[in-house]
């Protein structure tokens, strides 16, 4: 019976490896590299997703992106809409794109890629950090789902 695992359980972890291995635990040397190599070509996919929304350039961000693409933002002041489809995703995008926070490790696991995420420090001491979890299919990005929290230091 297959088992959905929505996005990697601790990347490198045993849940993720039961998940490449088809559920016994141990993942086969096929699996093994079919896997990495399906996650090499999703670090590639989100890295140029995220240095074209770094240079502003939304027609390489659209290009990323599958057609019917699902984007659930973070829910800032209550709930988030999922937007569904790449023509609603890129509107919402358009006035997004250009600096934003500092990227960290991009890490993936089969066709999920995880990207971490921070802001600078605010003046109050706060810092927002996060990670975007990617779905990707056929060489595009299929979902992107946004987590994110505030933290303070102490």
């Amino acid at each position: 019976m297959d088992r959905a695992v929505p996005f990697p359980v601790g990347i490198g972890s045993p849940a993720a490896a039961e998940h490449v291995g088809g559920g016994n635990g141990v993942a086969s040397g096929v699996d093994r590299a079919y896997g990495a190599a399906m996650g090499d070509a999703g670090t590639r996919l989100v890295e140029r997703f995220n240095d074209a929304w770094h240079r502003g350039d939304l027609t390489t961000v659209a290009a990323c992106l599958a057609e019917d693409v699902l984007y659930s933002p973070s829910a800032w002041d209550g709930p988030a809409r999922t937007l569904r489809g790449r023509d609603a995703v890129c509107r919402a995008f358009a006035d997004q794109l250009g600096n934003g926070p500092t990227l960290g490790a991009v890490r993936a696991a089969g066709d999920r890629v995880l990207c971490e995420w921070s802001w600078p420090q605010a003046e109050d001491g706060t810092v927002l950090r996060g990670v975007d979890l990617y779905l990707v299919r056929d060489g595009l990005i299929a979902a992107k789902d946004v987590f994110s929290k505030i933290t303070t230091d102490g």
